[in-house]
């Protein structure tokens, strides 16, 4: 009798793991979705290079501005930004309300930079400019009157 129970619980073991589905025969089930590519719609168009080159107009009030003046000795220059904040060569940028002696090599000329010369003339780029001369910065980087 024992055996006949040991022989009926392995058949019903068997008999569920069949209902479940963990059958080891089991057929994978083959995927029904399928994809399609959908071929691009937007296209690439290079624009011609322009040779103009468009100045800043005189109007426009410069975001960043600069007073130079001749230092103690004429050299090297006063600098003192009077509105924005001014990058040298190095990287350091002087923030509104900063002065110090700088040589003209230090100093960057942004287009849109503005600079009064103030106390004195002083030479920039080999040439002079009087006390009370305002400039403005190009786009090529060189110095207009305003």
């Amino acid at each position: 009798m024992k055996k006949s129970i040991q022989s009926g619980c392995l058949a019903f073991v068997f008999l569920m793991i069949m209902l479940s589905g963990c059958a080891p025969a089991s057929t994978p089930v083959p995927p029904t979705a399928t994809y399609t590519p959908v071929p691009p719609t937007a296209t690439y168009t290079s624009m011609p290079p322009t040779s103009t080159v468009t100045p800043i107009p005189p109007t426009k009030a410069p975001s960043v501005i600069i007073r130079l003046g001749p230092g103690k000795f004429g050299e090297p220059l006063w600098l003192e930004v009077i509105e924005g904040d001014y990058k040298l060569v190095s990287g350091a940028t002087l923030r509104t309300g900063s002065a110090m002696d700088v040589a003209e090599d230090w100093m960057t000329f942004p287009s849109g930079l503005g600079i009064d010369v103030e106390g004195g003339d002083i030479m920039l780029k080999g040439t002079t400019y009087s006390q009370g001369t305002k400039l403005i910065v190009d786009t090529q980087g060189n110095l207009i009157p305003r």
